[in-house]
């Protein structure tokens, strides 16, 4: 196998992205040829394109060396796949939390005007809260009691890492280190100028999440289980001792 010490981070990254793009590529073949689907199992499946879609956007965004807008992504890949997993834990009770919080925040939406749909939608929308609070489904915990029960993220750094993700999607977070040079007298730093660590850092991020969002799709949904998806972690096993020797 390839070492630390003659691997750039970059190859060993591109490694992993190539692995993490044949497994979605192979997905969406499968999910656009199944002849059906339960109802159940679009509870949760929506999370995976949901968080297929970030990764996405923030592979495009670092392509373009883009790092600040790549890193406002973090958070969101980061919540939808921790409520991913988490739900894992106990599907036939979590995926019905999930769904209850995420129906209640659309009728706050519509009640507040932000969206606007027709009256029978948010009639379903009411209907089903009712019946899930008759059913004693109770809303998602927060993002720290999730992650205390995820043994897939260090239990040391994870919830750490989230209030970092948190901090960064806020305006008032001022990282001007980003756009000039402090040491050059406030000279303009341009894209190609970007910490190379902290463009490689977002990017084994992303990649990871995607990971694991693959992964919790096949365990949530069966049919979706595909050999290249259960072969990731194996391949992540190969780079991280590349990542990690470059502090990564």
């Amino acid at each position: 196998m390839t070492t630390a010490k003659n691997t750039t981070v970059g190859s060993a990254l591109e490694y992993f992205r190539d692995s993490v793009e044949a497994v979605m590529r192979e997905l969406q073949g499968r999910w656009e040829t199944r002849a059906e689907i339960d109802v159940f199992h679009i509870t949760l499946d929506v999370l995976y394109f949901r968080n297929s879609e970030i990764f996405v956007s923030a592979l495009f965004l670092l392509d373009q060396r883009r790092l600040p807008a790549a890193e406002l992504l973090l958070r969101p890949m980061y919540e939808g796949v921790v409520i991913f997993e988490w739900c894992l834990l106990s599907p036939q009770d979590r995926a019905l939390r999930f769904r209850r919080t995420s129906f209640e925040g659309m009728i706050q939406l519509i009640e507040e005007r932000y969206i606007q749909t027709a009256a029978h939608t948010v009639s379903m929308y009411r209907d089903a809260v009712s019946w899930m609070k008759q059913q004693g489904y109770k809303p998602l915990p927060n993002m720290k009691q999730m992650l205390e029960e995820l043994t897939t993220f260090r239990q040391d750094k994870a919830y750490g890492l989230y209030r970092i993700l948190s901090k960064l999607t806020h305006a008032v977070y001022e990282n001007w280190s980003d756009y000039v040079c402090f040491s050059e007298d406030l000279k303009v730093r341009r894209p190609e100028q970007r910490s190379q660590h902290r463009i490689d850092v977002c990017y084994a991020m992303i990649l990871f999440l995607q990971m694991r969002n693959t992964l919790a799709f096949g365990e949530f949904d069966t049919y979706m289980q595909i050999p290249g998806a259960t072969e990731l972690e194996s391949r992540w096993a190969e780079i991280y001792p590349i990542l990690d020797f470059f502090g990564i």
